[in-house]
C-alpha cells in the first residue's frame, strides 16, 4: 500500500508540473497570437517569474530608477487592490526593416478602467494620455493616445485586444495593428517556428531573424550565413540563482533557409563557430586581462561552444557563486550584457547613450526598464 501510495503522488506531482508548464505556455501563446507582421526580433520577458528572483533584487540595488519603476506599480496594485503584479508578460517585438519603434503586447491585470490610475503616472510607462476613438473597417475602436518620458515627440496607443491584454504601439500604425487584432493571423517564418517552442517558464527569451533583408546590419561579415537566433535565459538550481543560457544560432542550409551550402566549401556554421569562439576569448581577456587567473578559468569552463553541421549551440552554465565573483569584479556586468544585446538586435531607440560617470548607478537599457513601466 505504501509502495502505491508513493507511486500514485509521483503521477500527481508528474501531472502538476505538466500543468504549469502548459499553463506557462498557453500564456506564451496568448500574447503571440497577437504579434505584428513582419516581425523580425521578438524580446519575452516572464515578469512574474522575474519579480521574486535575486538578480532582479541586484538590479535594483544597482539601478535607483527601476527600484522606483517597480515599488511603484506594486504599490498601485496594493492600492487598487488587484492582487498580483501589474505586469505578468511582455513581448517586445520589432521589424527593423519597416517600423522606426518597438511595438509591445503585455499580459496584465490591470483592467482598462485602471489603465491610466497605473501606467500614467511618474513613475509609469507613460506621463500622459488620452481617451481616444477611430474608426477602422467601419467598426470604433476605443484606445488610449499616450507620450512615453523617454520619446515625448513619439506618440504611441494603447489598445485591449482582451480584458488583461493590451498591445502599445506606434500611432503611425494604429490601422494596420486593429486590422492585424481582429483578423488574428498568426506571424510566419521562422519566429513563428520558433514561438511554437518558446519556454514559456523561462525568465526571459529572444527570437530573430538575421537575413540580411531584415535589416540587421550591425553584424560582421563572418556572420553573413547566419539566418536565425534563438536566446532563453533563464534561472536555475536549488534556489534558482544559476544562471543559465541557450543561444541557438542556425545557419544556412537549416530547413528554414532555402539552399544549401555548396559541395567544398567551409560551411557558414564552421564560420560562425570559429568567430563565436574568437568572441568569447576577446571577452575574456577584456574582462579579466591575459593572465589565466583562477576565475577567468572559471567563467571559462562555463561557457561551451558546441558545433554542428548546420547549427552552433553557446550554453551557459554559471553557478551563482561563480557569478557573484563575476559580479563583485563587474557590477554592471548584466547591464553591460543586455545592452550589447539590445542594441544588436536594434531594439535600443530610447536607449541612453554613454556611460555613466564613476561612482554613479549604471542606468539600465530603457526597454529593459519600460518592461515594468517607464
Amino acid at each position: 500500500m505504501i509502495n502505491k501510495d508513493f507511486e500514485m503522488r509521483k503521477i500527481l506531482l508528474l501531472l502538476v508540473f505538466m500543468m504549469c508548464g502548459m499553463m506557462a505556455m498557453a500564456d506564451n501563446d496568448q500574447l503571440a497570437k497577437y504579434v505584428p507582421a513582419g516581425t523580425n526580433v521578438i524580446f519575452y520577458v516572464n515578469v512574474d517569474r522575474l519579480m521574486g528572483t535575486q538578480l532582479l533584487a541586484e538590479m535594483r540595488q544597482d539601478n535607483s530608477n527601476l527600484d522606483y519603476v517597480i515599488d511603484g506599480l506594486q504599490y498601485k496594485a496594493e492600492e487598487l487592490k488587484l492582487g498580483g503584479n501589474a505586469v505578468k508578460n511582455v513581448l517586445l517585438c520589432r521589424d527593423t526593416g519597416k517600423a522606426a519603434s518597438s511595438f509591445y503586447i503585455m499580459e496584465t491585470i490591470v483592467p482598462q478602467d485602471k489603465f491610466q490610475d497605473v501606467f500614467v503616472a511618474d513613475y509609469a510607462f507613460f506621463n500622459s494620455s488620452i481617451a481616444s476613438n477611430a474608426v477602422v473597417d467601419r467598426k470604433e475602436v476605443s484606445f488610449f493616445e499616450v507620450t512615453r518620458k523617454r520619446s515625448p515627440g513619439q506618440k504611441y496607443g494603447a489598445y485591449y485586444i482582451t480584458p488583461s491584454i493590451v498591445t502599445i504601439f506606434p500611432m503611425d500604425y494604429l490601422d494596420q495593428t486593429i486590422k492585424a487584432v481582429r483578423s488574428n493571423m498568426p506571424i510566419r517564418g521562422e519566429i513563428a517556428n520558433a514561438l511554437e517552442s518558446m519556454n514559456g517558464n523561462a525568465v526571459a527569451g529572444l527570437l530573430a531573424s538575421l537575413k540580411k533583408r531584415d535589416g540587421i546590419s550591425t553584424w560582421g561579415p563572418e556572420f553573413d550565413g547566419l539566418i536565425f537566433v534563438e536566446i532563453t535565459f533563464d534561472l536555475t538550481g536549488a534556489n534558482e540563482e544559476d544562471i543559465y543560457l541557450m543561444a541557438r544560432f542556425y545557419c544556412e542550409g537549416t530547413p528554414m533557409a532555402s539552399g544549401g551550402v555548396t559541395a567544398g566549401s567551409v560551411s557558414p556554421s564552421a564560420t560562425f563557430g570559429k568567430a563565436l569562439r574568437e568572441k568569447r576569448d576577446m571577452w575574456l581577456n577584456a574582462t579579466f586581462g591575459e593572465g589565466d587567473s583562477e576565475l577567468k578559468s572559471e567563467v571559462a569552463s562555463c561557457i561551451n561552444i558546441r558545433l554542428g553541421e548546420r547549427r552552433v549551440d553557446m550554453e551557459v552554465k554559471m553557478p551563482a557563486a561563480v557569478y557573484a565573483k563575476l559580479r563583485d569584479l563587474h557590477p554592471d556586468i548584466a547591464t553591460e550584457c543586455l545592452s550589447v544585446m539590445f542594441d544588436q538586435f536594434q531594439l535600443s531607440e530610447h536607449m541612453s547613450s554613454g556611460s555613466a560617470p564613476a561612482g554613479a548607478a549604471v542606468e539600465a537599457p530603457a526597454e529593459a526598464a519600460n518592461l515594468f513601466g517607464n
